[in-house]
Protein backbone atom coordinates (compact mmCIF):
# COMPACT_ATOMS: atom_id res chain seq x y z
CA UNK A 1 0.00 0.00 0.00
CA UNK A 2 1.28 3.42 -0.94
CA UNK A 3 1.86 5.76 1.40
CA UNK A 4 -1.11 8.38 0.10
CA UNK A 5 -3.46 5.70 0.08
CA UNK A 6 -2.42 4.59 3.76
CA UNK A 7 -3.25 8.12 5.10
CA UNK A 8 -6.37 8.22 2.60
CA UNK A 9 -7.72 5.24 4.08
CA UNK A 10 -6.86 5.82 7.78
CA UNK A 11 -8.13 9.16 7.59
CA UNK A 12 -11.25 8.15 6.26
CA UNK A 13 -11.88 5.90 8.88
CA UNK A 14 -10.96 7.59 11.82
CA UNK A 15 -13.28 10.88 10.22
CA UNK A 16 -16.45 8.29 9.95
CA UNK A 17 -16.16 6.75 13.30
CA UNK A 18 -15.86 10.23 15.07
CA UNK A 19 -12.55 9.49 16.49
CA UNK A 20 -10.83 10.90 20.24
CA UNK A 21 -8.12 13.06 20.44
CA UNK A 22 -5.85 10.01 21.57
CA UNK A 23 -6.89 8.31 18.29
CA UNK A 24 -5.81 11.57 16.23
CA UNK A 25 -2.61 11.53 18.37
CA UNK A 26 -1.88 8.04 17.94
CA UNK A 27 -2.36 8.34 14.03
CA UNK A 28 -0.14 11.24 13.54
CA UNK A 29 2.56 9.23 15.26
CA UNK A 30 1.74 5.81 13.05
CA UNK A 31 1.91 8.29 10.41
CA UNK A 32 5.66 9.84 11.17
CA UNK A 33 6.85 6.44 11.89
CA UNK A 34 5.46 5.63 8.31
CA UNK A 35 7.22 8.44 6.82
CA UNK A 36 10.09 8.04 8.70
CA UNK A 37 10.95 4.57 7.61
CA UNK A 38 10.42 5.69 3.54
CA UNK A 39 13.85 6.14 1.64
CA UNK A 40 11.83 9.02 -0.09
CA UNK A 41 11.98 12.63 0.31
CA UNK A 42 10.31 16.50 -1.07
CA UNK A 43 12.39 18.72 -2.14
CA UNK A 44 12.77 22.06 -4.29
CA UNK A 45 15.22 23.13 -7.01
CA UNK A 46 15.76 26.62 -7.73
CA UNK A 47 12.48 27.22 -9.98
CA UNK A 48 10.21 26.08 -7.06
CA UNK A 49 9.86 23.13 -8.57
CA UNK A 50 8.74 20.39 -5.84
CA UNK A 51 9.55 16.57 -6.83
CA UNK A 52 10.17 13.52 -4.44
CA UNK A 53 13.16 11.82 -4.74
CA UNK A 54 15.04 8.57 -3.42
CA UNK A 55 17.79 9.81 -0.42
CA UNK A 56 19.95 6.73 -0.66
CA UNK A 57 20.16 6.46 -4.38
CA UNK A 58 19.77 10.04 -5.08
CA UNK A 59 21.47 12.51 -2.68
CA UNK A 60 25.15 12.55 -2.94
CA UNK A 61 25.61 14.78 0.20
CA UNK A 62 24.16 17.44 2.27
CA UNK A 63 25.88 20.73 2.92
CA UNK A 64 24.51 21.78 6.46
CA UNK A 65 23.93 25.72 6.06
CA UNK A 66 22.28 26.41 9.69
CA UNK A 67 19.93 25.02 11.77
CA UNK A 68 16.97 23.23 9.58
CA UNK A 69 18.59 24.69 6.26
CA UNK A 70 19.90 22.31 4.29
CA UNK A 71 21.34 22.00 0.71
CA UNK A 72 20.81 17.88 -0.68
CA UNK A 73 23.02 17.71 -3.53
CA UNK A 74 22.02 15.74 -7.10
CA UNK A 75 24.28 15.19 -9.87
CA UNK A 76 22.36 17.89 -11.06
CA UNK A 77 23.13 20.16 -8.42
CA UNK A 78 21.75 21.61 -5.16
CA UNK A 79 17.90 21.29 -4.01
CA UNK A 80 16.58 22.77 -0.95
CA UNK A 81 14.60 20.78 1.81
CA UNK A 82 11.12 21.09 1.11
CA UNK A 83 9.74 20.77 4.69
CA UNK A 84 12.30 22.63 7.07
CA UNK A 85 10.50 20.93 9.58
CA UNK A 86 11.81 17.32 9.27
CA UNK A 87 14.46 15.97 11.01
CA UNK A 88 17.22 15.45 8.73
CA UNK A 89 19.14 13.12 10.96
CA UNK A 90 16.20 10.80 10.58
CA UNK A 91 15.81 10.91 7.42
CA UNK A 92 19.53 10.06 6.31
CA UNK A 93 19.97 7.31 7.45
CA UNK A 94 22.90 4.92 7.77
CA UNK A 95 24.44 5.45 4.28
CA UNK A 96 25.25 8.86 5.39
CA UNK A 97 28.29 10.20 7.32
CA UNK A 98 29.64 13.19 8.75
CA UNK A 99 32.75 14.22 6.87
CA UNK A 100 32.96 17.98 8.56
CA UNK A 101 30.34 20.12 10.67
CA UNK A 102 28.92 21.29 7.60
CA UNK A 103 28.77 17.93 5.28
CA UNK A 104 27.32 15.11 5.82
CA UNK A 105 28.36 12.55 2.29
CA UNK A 106 26.60 8.88 1.30
CA UNK A 107 29.13 6.37 1.88
CA UNK A 108 27.31 4.47 -1.14
CA UNK A 109 28.00 7.03 -4.15
CA UNK A 110 31.58 7.70 -3.71
CA UNK A 111 33.52 6.31 -6.33
CA UNK A 112 37.02 7.47 -5.86
CA UNK A 113 38.71 10.20 -3.18
CA UNK A 114 41.72 12.36 -3.45
CA UNK A 115 43.47 12.43 0.33
CA UNK A 116 46.28 14.95 -1.33
CA UNK A 117 43.79 17.46 -2.67
CA UNK A 118 40.69 16.96 -0.53
CA UNK A 119 38.27 16.10 -3.85
CA UNK A 120 35.56 13.26 -3.64
CA UNK A 121 34.30 11.98 -6.96
CA UNK A 122 31.16 10.79 -7.05
CA UNK A 123 31.48 9.94 -11.14
CA UNK A 124 33.00 6.45 -12.29
CA UNK A 125 34.61 8.93 -14.72
CA UNK A 126 36.12 10.50 -12.34
CA UNK A 127 39.66 12.03 -14.21
CA UNK A 128 36.86 13.71 -16.82
CA UNK A 129 36.42 17.38 -15.78
CA UNK A 130 32.76 17.59 -15.61
CA UNK A 131 32.74 14.96 -13.28
CA UNK A 132 30.56 15.35 -10.25
CA UNK A 133 33.12 16.29 -7.69
CA UNK A 134 33.15 17.51 -3.56
CA UNK A 135 36.06 19.96 -2.64
CA UNK A 136 36.45 18.90 1.26
CA UNK A 137 38.71 19.64 3.92
CA UNK A 138 42.17 17.53 3.02
CA UNK A 139 42.21 16.41 6.92
CA UNK A 140 38.60 14.93 6.61
CA UNK A 141 39.23 13.38 3.60
CA UNK A 142 42.63 11.94 4.53
CA UNK A 143 41.29 11.29 7.73
CA UNK A 144 37.56 9.19 7.64
CA UNK A 145 37.57 8.39 3.88
CA UNK A 146 40.16 5.34 4.22
CA UNK A 147 38.50 4.08 6.56
CA UNK A 148 34.55 4.37 4.95
CA UNK A 149 36.25 3.83 1.48
CA UNK A 150 39.01 1.72 2.00
CA UNK A 151 42.46 3.09 0.55
CA UNK A 152 42.32 1.30 -2.84
CA UNK A 153 39.62 4.59 -3.50
CA UNK A 154 42.50 6.81 -3.01
CA UNK A 155 43.59 7.94 -6.42
CA UNK A 156 46.57 8.88 -4.69
CA UNK A 157 47.47 4.84 -3.96
CA UNK A 158 47.80 4.28 -7.85
CA UNK A 159 50.97 6.30 -8.79
CA UNK A 160 52.62 7.69 -5.50
CA UNK A 161 54.77 9.97 -7.53
CA UNK A 162 51.67 12.30 -7.63
CA UNK A 163 51.15 12.49 -3.80
CA UNK A 164 54.87 13.28 -2.98
CA UNK A 165 55.85 17.08 -2.90
CA UNK A 166 58.65 18.19 -4.97
CA UNK A 167 60.67 19.21 -2.47
CA UNK A 168 60.77 15.79 -0.52
CA UNK A 169 63.84 13.67 -1.53
CA UNK A 170 66.03 17.00 -0.46
CA UNK A 171 65.21 17.31 2.80
CA UNK A 172 66.16 15.47 5.42
CA UNK A 173 64.99 14.89 8.92
CA UNK A 174 67.88 13.51 11.55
Amino acid sequence: MKLAEFIRTTLHTKLRDKCSMTEIEALVNDLADVYRSSSHIALMNSEGEIFITNIQDDILYVHIKSKNDYLFYRKEGPYALFNPYIDVSEVLGENFCLLDKKTVVNKNLIKRYDSYMGIIYFDEDWENEDAVKLYAAITAVERILPKIKGKEYDVRNENESLYAPMFKDKLKLD
